[in-house]
């Protein structure tokens, strides 16, 4: 019986469990059960442990298959060489290994991508047999944990996200300068895992945006108790994979206009490719995934949580039967349209709205989000005030937001390698003419 033991604080068990998925389908027709244990999940199938270790490391071996190569931004570690430091932590594992420690710029993500992924997959027996523990402790107030080993500390974004989840353990603040006297966390993890670790930051990291807050983004994948068999994970690995796809291409400087654009994209773009996949795999999504965007800042050498937004994939199957519903009851013909329609409007205005502090463009906004969140809902929401007052700003020609906001939808359209005409709701000779047609009736059906 094969076993992975996912780390007990949501980044790094987000991390393993998104790979986790990705390999599951490499092992033919099993059953996964997450079951809860002391302290964190483990996750057992019923196969040899070094089938499980080698889907894992095949899968890593990928990178296309994450997207890599449109991964922008700076890394998310902390430079330097002395304790306390990922520059220290990566040089000490490059160093047992046997191996020069590549470049830690942006842009040679890719190579030290690639070695680290060298360094896990080098021993799969110690890979194996570090993935099946983790250890938890207190002692003379430290916090310990060890995943599979205490080889080298875990990467320091998830020791800082730890302190927050865990923490402020003893009642401190991590906002206090230097070493903490009491309350400290002492994480740490054999060899592989924390190579393992390092290589899935980079990989699966889908946003940094720099400002008085450097801020990172990451969209994982996380696991509850329960099972998921090799045809679900299937499903979840498209899903994820579709939506990751999207999330990369419009960029994360937009994201962070309002996380809610983003839960309510994702949201819509899922019951998309759902609608999709259903047909291909002939399975409903496992009630036990959830996917999470989660965003962390950045302060001298620590990292904290800023938000993170959560979608259970038992959510978008509700979701998925109220849109139908609810769009047979308006009368509309063709849903993915509509779908398509609504995400477009969702990117264009939080893209504008990101841009420019004119009172119009958040309007703009507001008014677009009412819409989305009526359709996704299924019921008409007190909307007439805020619908009437987009409409009359898009019907003004002397505001040009009109021509803006379908600028920016043309825009967001071939970013997403996305036909703008299937997006109009009517047949029409001049596209951007039909889509300010399909706004106007979209608004038309919500609130007749």
């Amino acid at each position: 019986m094969a076993r992975i033991a996912l780390p007990p604080t949501p980044l790094a068990s987000g991390l393993v469990a998104t790979l986790a998925i990705h390999a599951l389908p490499q092992l033919g027709e099993v059953e996964a059960e997450v079951r809860r244990e002391e302290g964190f999940l483990s996750m057992s199938i019923d196969v040899e442990q070094r089938r499980v270790v080698k889907s894992l490391v095949r899968a890593l071996e990928k990178p296309a298959m994450w997207g890599l190569e449109h991964v922008y931004g700076a890394l998310p570690l902390i430079f330097g060489r002395g304790p306390g430091t990922d520059g220290g932590t990566i040089g000490d594992l490059f160093a047992k290994a046997g191996l020069s420690v590549p470049s830690l710029r942006a842009e040679a993500r890719p190579k030290l991508y690639d070695e680290l992924v060298r360094i896990v997959g080098r021993d799969l027996e110690a890979l194996g047999r570090a993935l099946q523990s983790v250890g938890i402790s207190v002692s003379r107030g430290v916090f310990k944990i060890s995943l599979g080993g205490d080889d080298h500390p875990v990467p320091v974004i998830i020791k800082s996200e730890a302190f927050y989840e865990i923490g402020r353990f003893g009642g401190l603040s991590d906002r206090k300068r230097g070493r903490p006297d009491i309350g400290r966390i002492d994480y740490r993890a054999a060899a592989p895992v924390t190579g393992l670790l390092y290589a899935l930051l980079l990989a699966l990291q889908t946003g940094y945006e720099r400002g008085v807050t450097n801020t990172y983004m990451f969209t994982l994948l996380s696991l509850e108790p329960g099972s998921i068999t090799t045809a679900q994970a299937e499903l979840v690995k498209s899903l994820y994979r579709a939506l990751r796809k999207d999330i990369l291409r419009i960029g994360f400087r937009v994201w962070l206009r309002d996380y809610e654009g983003l839960r309510l994209v994702s949201i819509i773009k899922l019951l998309e490719e759902l609608e999709k996949l259903r047909k291909q795999f002939r399975v409903s999504p496992p009630s036990n995934v959830a996917l999470n965007h989660l965003a962390l800042g950045v302060t001298g050498r620590r990292f904290f949580p800023l938000w993170n937004v959560q979608i259970s994939l038992s959510e978008i199957s509700t979701v998925a039967r109220i849109v139908e519903s609810f769009s047979r009851e308006l009368g509309v013909e063709n849903l993915d349209r509509v779908l398509k329609l609504l995400r477009l409007l969702i990117v264009a205005s939080l893209d504008i709205a990101s841009r420019s502090t004119n009172s119009s463009a958040q309007e703009l906004w507001v008014g677009v989000r009412a819409l989305a969140h009526s359709f996704i809902e299924g019921r008409k929401h007190e909307l007439l005030d805020t619908l009437y007052r987009m409409m009359r700003l898009l019907s003004d020609y002397r505001t040009g937001l009109r021509a803006e906001v379908i600028g920016s939808m043309s825009n967001a359209a071939q970013a997403l390698e996305m036909s703008l005409a299937d997006a109009v709701l009517e047949p029409s000779k001049d596209v951007r003419e039909g889509l300010w047609k399909s706004i106007r009736t979209l608004v038309t059906i919500l609130t007749k």
